[in-house]
């Protein structure tokens, strides 16, 4: 298997997964929260433990992020379900046990309203993210339920982790603002081309 590079996707997902089995005792270990999707987690009503999948569906640019000044550095959010998988108890149904995971998730994140992030070469901080309530329309709900290979609905509990520094490659380059964009159009040998020409506004002083 291939050893994923570690970015601040991967940083935020596993720092997510730590806080939940760090602070719900009903979860054994953290390898009882997977961070996977829906189909992939039907295994887990099946292993008699109580389980947590983070099912990381959508992200966002960050645009209004404030205090990041690098140009080199990306804001973006990241959005979950956290979905419970639960077990029979002794004195507890599979049903209740869901419901008890997800009061447990929403207390957790009541409470830890931000993580920090930490480089996991040297575990130095490189920065707090915050964790947010997510409401979620049964439309949208549905929508997203609907794309997982026919994977029945389970009760989740909606959260964003906002904002994970995103490092780029290298600087972004800055273009001058273009001012008109022209259409040409000319045939050779019978077939018709289109050729678009940009127009850029010199900055004031160039």
């Amino acid at each position: 298997m291939t050893n994923l590079v570690n970015s601040g996707f991967t940083v935020a997902a596993r720092s997510l997964r730590s806080l939940l089995a760090n602070k719900i005792e009903m979860i054994e270990e953290e390898a009882n929260i997977k961070i996977d999707t829906p189909y992939n987690s039907l295994g887990l009503l099946e292993n008699q433990q109580q389980n947590l999948t983070l099912f990381f569906y959508h992200t966002t640019y960050a645009h209004n992020a404030v205090g990041i000044d690098d140009p080199t550095v990306c804001p973006m959010t990241l959005h979950c379900l956290i979905i419970p998988y639960g077990a029979d108890s002794h004195n507890s149904s599979v049903g209740e046990s869901d419901l008890y995971l997800a009061g447990e998730v929403v207390r957790v994140l009541h409470g830890n309203s931000r993580i920090m992030l930490k480089n996991p070469v040297n575990d130095e901080d490189v920065a707090w993210v915050q964790l947010l309530p997510a409401q979620l329309s049964m439309e949208e709900m549905n929508t997203i339920w609907s794309l997982q290979a026919n994977t029945p609905h389970r009760l989740s509990i909606s959260c964003e982790i906002t904002i994970v520094p995103m490092q780029l490659q290298q600087n972004p380059v800055e273009h001058n603002p273009v001012s008109s964009i022209e259409l040409y159009t000319y045939a050779d040998k019978g077939e018709h081309y289109v050729s678009i020409e940009r127009t850029e506004k010199l900055k004031e002083g160039s």
